[in-house]
């Protein structure tokens, strides 16, 4: 087994763990540990720089932050014209811990896989979200567990890299 490979492995590994107990803190307490998302957060950045640069993942996380920070500006405009008052969407429509988790995978995903991610994430929660409707209740939908399940789908991508070359994309690091 080539080093590379094993180093991405155990790394990748150890980010599954994490995801997986932030997805069953999300779903039982409704809340998340700041600790363990800072730990995610941190070795995603490993991951990223050991599999690629620290340059690049340092900017692929700025790029994300950006994205994600745009994104919210929007939907906080757009639940502001859909209520005629100015809404602030975090803790109202987004737990705090929703936000650092997706802060958290930022740099592992160059730019425009982020974007892809977001909406392949997005999605599948969505989609999850209706076929638990019964499950969940109607305010109170754990978006840290649903969009954790696409993340550990993109965990499997980004380990056996099974992005088809004819997307022409940047590889995953």
């Amino acid at each position: 087994m080539p080093k590379l490979f094993l180093i991405k492995l155990i790394l990748l590994t150890a980010i599954s763990l994490i995801v997986l107990i932030l997805m069953r803190q999300d779903w039982k307490q409704r809340t998340v540990s700041l600790y363990l998302l800072v730990l995610l957060g941190f070795l995603n950045f490993t991951a990223a720089s050991v599999l690629g640069s620290p340059v690049i993942a340092l900017k692929n996380m700025l790029f994300g932050f950006a994205f994600l920070a745009a994104q919210l500006f929007l939907v906080s405009i757009y639940f502001s014209i859909r209520r005629k008052k100015i809404k602030h969407i975090v803790n109202d429509e987004f737990g705090l811990g929703d936000i650092l988790f997706l802060c958290a995978l930022t740099p592992l995903f160059h730019p425009i896989q982020w974007m892809f991610f977001l909406v392949f994430g997005l999605g599948l929660s969505i989609c999850l979200s209706l076929l638990l409707r019964k499950m969940i209740k109607k305010s109170d939908v754990p978006f840290v567990t649903l969009f954790a399940a696409a993340f550990e789908v993109a965990i499997i991508v980004i380990l056996f890299n099974l992005i088809p070359a004819s997307w022409n994309l940047p590889a995953f690091p």
